[in-house]
């Protein structure tokens, strides 16, 4: 048929492998993380295997979108079959950074025709679309006709699910252990609803209906009730008799508990005191960091496996040194050089505490010796002289340290002929080394010239933030990246 199409889906869709049998699915791999172990879901954990592991008190999980190169391994498996257009249903983009990876991906695949589509949705509603497509594609429709009912369909679903316990949703953050535990004492069971690509809270549900037996009744009445038993699944009653009505409640998440009171459904609201008078993180910063660019909580693991760009809105962090050595050079090929420089103290300078004690604070806080790290190692498998210069020390400011470590770095680089790199985050010369420090600028200056000469390649890369003069001056000796 010359119009065969794959229909690719998200890895956190539901559905049997009978179904992604029948309708030819091929799943993108989802991975989960529970505690400081990470598996890929359905490959090296199954579902029974999850809830064992999770069972263990005190235990965290979370997931995170598959790289670009597992994306593109799914999409080279499905070429390698044949088929060359694909339609790939993606969670929605508010829950996962999915979509853009996909994507991305896509744009990689010249002689591939390849349709992402955000769902809006997540699990039981991606399956619900593609089960949709596969049913169309079955009956003879085209990839087009594939396209659009997917585009139509997109956002439409709306998903409806009860969790069982607050337990879950406090491991990881998103309801204080204050929220829980009065959601446990009132026997709270969140109505959660994905609509639109959002997921909020819709409501709750009692642990068990209203009693309607005249044992549970009479139980009631005489102030035995518990307080499951004073909500209803349905709209508000009238009282019986002397019995009040029941009410129906649900705990908010700023930790306010609301509940209706009568048939015009007036809402009152009770605001939950912390206890000590302190309200618990919701987000602990071990686990979430806040995007400050668009506010969204992302996963600290989830972000370090995406390079930690926001999944949302593709807002850059800032790397630390060591962070920007790992994601540049190969693995494993890093030897880091001059380690046993240290910073004086030829001034005897003392400002608000002595140079000396300002230092130590450094090294300290920064745990490195000074605001440099250099090495020889190799990036896409050619070699380097690397220095990448770390702001978490004293704003990465150049004193005699940084500029030896940088001059021999070219140094080393002339006699090899390797190429330099490099990375500057910087807020200039240190102003506790006075005119030492600025003295720096004409031995480095120097040194990239004669590279220059040699033609040998010199790259500066000038990172958030950089700020300073110095790491100005020797810029455009180089080519700026």
């Amino acid at each position: 048929m010359s119009d065969r199409f794959a229909i690719v889906v998200d890895g956190t869709s539901t559905q049997s492998p009978e179904v992604q049998r029948e309708f030819d699915l091929r799943i993108l791999p989802l991975h989960v993380d529970i505690g400081k172990e990470t598996f890929t879901a359905n490959v090296d954990l199954t579902s029974a295997q999850f809830y064992e592991k999770i069972a263990a008190p005190g235990v965290l999980t979370g997931t995170s979108q598959p790289s670009m190169g597992e994306c593109r391994d799914v999409y080279d498996s499905v070429v390698r079959d044949g088929i060359t257009k694909l339609l790939v249903l993606t969670v929605a983009t508010e829950l996962s950074g999915t979509y853009s990876v996909a994507a991305t991906t896509a744009q990689a695949m010249p002689h591939a025709e390849v349709e992402v589509i955000d769902t809006r949705s997540l699990a039981g509603g991606i399956s619900l679309i593609a089960t949709a497509v596969g049913r169309q594609r079955r009956a003879g429709g085209s990839f087009q006709d594939g396209v659009a009912l997917a585009k139509r369909m997109a956002g439409t679903v709306d998903l409806l699910a009860v969790a069982d316990t607050l337990e879950y949703l406090k491991r990881s953050g998103r309801v204080s252990g204050a929220q829980a535990l009065f959601g446990s004492m009132l026997q709270v069971k969140p109505i959660l609803q994905v609509k639109e690509g959002c997921l909020r809270a819709r409501g709750s549900t009692p642990a068990r209906s209203t009693p309607t037996s005249p044992s549970a009744r009479a139980s009631s009445a005489n102030g035995c009730r518990s307080a499951s038993t004073a909500w209803s699944t349905g709209p508000p009653r009238p009282a019986r008799s002397s019995a009040r009505a029941p009410v129906r409640v649900w705990l908010d998440s700023a930790g306010t508990v609301r509940k209706i009171t009568d048939e015009r459904r007036r809402t009152a609201v009770v605001r939950l005191r912390m206890p000590f008078g302190r309200k618990p993180k919701e987000f602990p910063d071990h686990l979430w960091t806040k995007c400050p660019n668009c506010g969204e909580m992302l996963f600290n693991k989830q972000l370090a496996r995406n390079q930690n760009v926001c999944t949302k809105c593709e807002h850059h962090f800032r790397l630390g040194a060591r962070e920007r050595i790992e994601a540049l050079v190969d693995k494993g090929t890093f030897i880091e050089q001059d380690t046993a420089l240290s910073s004086g103290d030829p001034l005897t300078f003392t400002d608000s505490k002595p140079y000396p004690e300002r230092i130590a604070a450094a090294q300290a806080k920064s745990g490195e010796k000074d605001a440099a790290i250099a090495g020889s190692t190799s990036i896409g498998g050619n070699p380097v002289e690397l220095v990448v210069m770390d702001f978490e020390f004293m704003g990465g400011s150049m004193g005699s340290v940084v500029g030896e470590k940088i001059t021999r770095a070219a140094e080393r680089a002339f006699i090899e002929r390797r190429a330099l790199v490099i990375v500057s985050a910087s807020g200039g010369a240190r102003m506790q080394e006075g005119t030492l420090a600025l003295m720096q600028m004409g031995k480095i200056v120097s040194a990239l010239a004669r590279l220059d000469e040699a033609g040998v390649p010199f790259v500066s890369v000038i990172t958030d933030p950089t700020t300073g003069e110095a790491p100005d001056r020797f810029r455009p000796v180089g080519v700026p990246a």
